[in-house]
């Protein structure tokens, strides 16, 4: 289970920071898809017209990244400065 976090959290840090269209790491188009998601959903929820305000509980994606980003964001060590998206948010917390 470590190895599987440990294998995700960098393929995540890799995608948030990653600006090439065509990268040839398999993890970094699936988990920008993944960010985009997260980022869509926060986008949805600061609308005040969003009625399912429960999305990130039924949503695998989303429970999935939620853990990846917690675990993330326990061992970060760039603080303002990482391109996890909501890392500091979730350190916060």
């Amino acid at each position: 289970r470590q190895t599987w976090l440990q294998k995700y959290e960098q393929a995540l840090v890799h995608a948030a920071s990653c600006r090439d269209g065509n990268c040839r790491i398999k993890s970094c188009i699936l988990m920008k898809q993944f960010i985009q998601h997260l980022q869509d959903i926060i986008k949805l929820k600061n609308k005040p017209t969003h009625k399912n305000n429960n999305h990130s509980k039924n949503c695998g994606t989303c429970s999935q990244m939620a853990r990846l980003c917690l675990y993330h964001a326990k061992m970060c060590k760039e603080r303002n400065k990482c391109p996890v998206p909501s890392c500091n948010n979730v350190r916060k917390k």
